[in-house]
């Protein structure tokens, strides 16, 4: 929505329906805990956080959505004040790139825990042949939590579908290594900063929807 709510406001309007129809928790902390104390039926995290947060407990189960995810990466930089320190810049620092993106450091046998190297992702998916590998060895995650494709069913319905689903139906486990067929990573993208423009209307919004709960605290 590069260019706002756009004329309708379907943006806007989407975003009231979630947080109407769906919306629990809006905090990239408190969310985890309200998954763990079963106050929400799902939740939406980065991978570390919710894998780990599964292997703690066998009642939470981890999907990919099929229509494609929010990417994020962790990059490295070197601070613009170390120049100008006596030395300069660490000889050895790219050395030090050069180990860590060696392709014998590669390790996707553990699929999406602590992410993957860009050596062998190039935006749109895997390169597993150039680390000897023909897939992922825990096979490739083909389960969507979403369900239909229309979105015709409440959300209830949809996650009573997916738990009573057996594991052959599953394809492969990403608690186990397994990892999104190529596309996926395909229709995935990363989230890139928003404008002033937009995050003024989304900072906006979040200040009307704090003042409504505001109220409705005061009231009770």
């Amino acid at each position: 929505n590069a260019d706002g709510w756009g004329g309708g406001g379907n943006v806007r309007g989407r975003l009231e329906s979630l947080r109407r129809e769906q919306l629990l928790i809006q905090d990239d902390v408190q969310y985890l805990q309200a998954l763990g104390n079963s106050d929400a039926w799902i939740a939406v995290g980065n991978s570390d956080d919710v894998l780990s947060m599964a292997r703690k407990s066998s009642l939470i189960g981890v999907v990919v959505p099929m229509s494609g995810t929010t990417l994020f990466a962790d990059v490295w930089c070197v601070p613009a004040s170390a120049a100008r320190k006596p030395g300069g810049v660490s000889p050895l620092l790219n050395q030090w790139l050069d180990y860590t993106t060696q392709p014998a450091r590669v390790n996707l046998r553990v699929g999406l825990r602590g992410g993957v190297s860009p050596i062998v992702f190039d935006g749109g998916g895997i390169d597993y042949a150039s680390i000897g590998l023909s897939g992922p060895t825990g096979g490739f995650v083909d389960y969507d939590a979403a369900g239909d494709k229309n979105g015709t069913r409440g959300m209830g319905a949809k996650i009573k579908d997916f738990l009573s689903r057996g594991d052959k139906n599953r394809g492969g486990e990403i608690m186990q290594g397994g990892m999104p067929p190529d596309e996926v990573w395909a229709r995935s993208e990363f989230l890139y900063p928003l404008s002033p423009r937009i995050k003024d209307q989304y900072n906006e919004l979040i200040r009307e929807w704090a003042a409504e709960a505001s109220a409705r605290k005061q009231k009770k």
